[in-house]
């Protein structure tokens, strides 16, 4: 509120419960607690969402990179669980979880090394995207319900992300059983 030379307050100030130019510059321009509510800078926002749209941009990174490994992950994972549930300790299950994927990985390259139908070779490469697709999927609906409140939009966008990153897993594997054995 604004002061007049004889102390009353400004009636306009009162009712639009506007503050004066001054505080509002002061509240912009320095990141402080005013009652529940914090106020940043401009400068401090703009950093935050370009630092939110970094971390995004390498969620999806690591996503094409690591899909490969969804189903040697969830081999591990399964045969770790059933081998632990039986009551053999840490050990062992964690041998047995690191054997099963290691096999998993064989058994599609050995796949595609061998395979002469494509049909075959394809099911091998989908075995291995399955699960990347539904990491995919869970990441990307994961991010983005932060942002989009429809379920239907955010199953469409998970869907088109699972698939995409499913494939990727398709075409790294693929990449890796032709460089593997290219090389013998």
């Amino acid at each position: 509120m604004t002061h007049h030379a004889c102390g009353r307050h400004d009636d306009r100030t009162r009712r639009t419960g506007e503050l004066p130019s001054r505080r509002r510059r002061e509240r912009i321009s320095i990141g402080r607690l005013t009652g529940s509510v914090i106020h940043f800078s401009v400068e401090a926002s703009m950093f935050l969402i370009v630092l939110a749209i970094a971390l995004i941009i390498a969620a999806g990174v690591i996503a094409f990179k690591l899909a490969v490994f969804a189903l040697p992950f969830w081999v591990a994972m399964s045969v770790f669980q059933y081998m632990h549930g039986t009551d053999t300790g840490i050990f062992l299950p964690g041998l047995a979880a690191f054997g099963g994927a290691v096999a998993s990985v064989v058994f599609v390259i050995a796949v595609l090394a061998f395979a002469s139908n494509p049909f075959f070779r394809l099911v091998a490469l989908g075995l291995f995207a399955i699960p990347a697709t539904i990491a995919g999927y869970a990441l990307i609906y994961g991010i983005a319900k932060n942002a989009i409140d429809s379920s239907i939009a955010l199953n469409i966008l998970g869907g088109i992300g699972g698939i995409i990153i499913g494939g990727s897993a398709m075409a790294h594997l693929n990449a890796l059983g032709v460089a593997f054995f290219s090389r013998i």
